[in-house]
């Protein structure tokens, strides 16, 4: 079975690139306006696009979604969304879910709305015997989490709802992508999973962090490794220190996409401590100002091993972080 999940350096957003084994394209957030992913699709017209995926509606996640409908559609079978407050407040989110009802409406695409239930669909699967069923599916929002940002709070935020999805293969969760859900949001719906990689949530910098029960939400799940995906010169103070201490205290790898706080000189000139994006098949950020750090991550399933493996610059990461001046996920003794 050929399944691969590109996690993505867009900076301050989300991306994730799924490789189904049928050669689809199962894309989990898209990234900011300027993400590099619709010039990676460009290059790359013969692969489909099984499913479009927005975790919420803010422009780190969903910055260039309107440029993939309009570029790709006739490559995409379903565009799955998140229903939240933003798509009447907001103008760019309107045109969006606008343009992807009328792709709808004629028959060009499937439009979902993204709402787990108690037995949770598959919003992808695939089935090559005992040793290769794999699925991707949504474990939040749930219909009421969904009624009552729409309609029972005038401050509800589109983070209230932000979808989580997970990744199994043979009955184990293997990926969880949080989205800019709450810790406590994670720990409550994807309780009892040991995930090679937990993305985010929120890029370090999740909401509700001055709730007590934000410290014990980091027990369940347990992942073995988080990625953060998080820019150099982004404005909210991502990743927050708590965040990751929280995980390396449980014996958690930490890699975020680039350097914020950890050494400033090096991000003042510019050093990048990795640079393995085109390595990886993947394409660079746009911004000059980005500093990458682990940049972007890969995972490939190994059916010898059944297992997913890390791409080659993963044990790289952390020998190099002795070049950090102060790094935050340095790991615990």
């Amino acid at each position: 079975m050929r399944l691969k999940v590109d996690l993505w350096d867009v900076g301050q957003g989300d991306c994730s690139v799924v490789h189904l084994p049928d050669d689809q394209l199962f894309i989990i957030d898209v990234g900011p306006p300027d993400s590099m992913l619709p010039s990676w699709l460009d290059a790359r017209p013969k692969l489909g696009i099984h499913s479009l995926v927005l975790t919420h509606n803010d422009a780190d996640h969903a910055g260039c979604a309107m440029d993939i409908l309009q570029r790709f559609h006739s490559r995409l079978k379903n565009f799955i969304f998140v229903d939240d407050r933003s798509f009447g407040e907001s103008r760019a989110t309107s045109q969006l879910l606008a343009f992807g009802a009328r792709l709808h409406r004629e028959r060009r695409i499937n439009m979902i709305r993204m709402e787990a239930g108690a037995d949770p669909q598959p919003l992808w699967g695939f089935d090559g015997g005992l040793s290769s069923r794999s699925i991707i599916y949504a474990l939040y929002p749930d219909v009421a989490a969904t009624v009552a940002n729409l309609h029972g709070r005038k401050d509800a935020k589109p983070n209230e709802v932000s979808g989580i999805l997970c990744l199994d293969v043979n009955g184990k969760t293997e990926v969880i992508w949080a989205g800019d859900a709450s810790m406590q949001t994670v720990a409550r719906v994807c309780s009892n999973r040991q995930p090679i990689v937990i993305v985010g949530p929120h890029h370090g910098g999740p909401i509700k962090r001055n709730q007590a029960s934000f410290a014990p939400s980091f027990e369940d799940p347990s992942p073995n490794n988080v990625f953060v995906s998080v820019g150099t010169s982004n404005q909210h103070n991502h990743p927050v220190k708590n965040f990751i201490d929280q995980h390396r205290k449980r014996k958690r790898k930490v890699c975020c996409s680039q350097l914020v706080h950890c050494d400033r000189r090096r991000v003042k000139a510019g050093k990048h401590l990795m640079n393995n994006h085109l390595s990886l098949a993947m394409l660079p950020p746009k911004s000059a100002r980005a500093v990458t750090c682990r940049g972007p991550m890969q995972l490939s399933w190994s059916a010898e091993e059944k297992a997913f493996e890390f791409d080659r610059f993963h044990q790289l990461h952390m020998e190099s972080l002795a070049q950090v001046g102060n790094p935050y996920c340095r790991p615990c003794d």
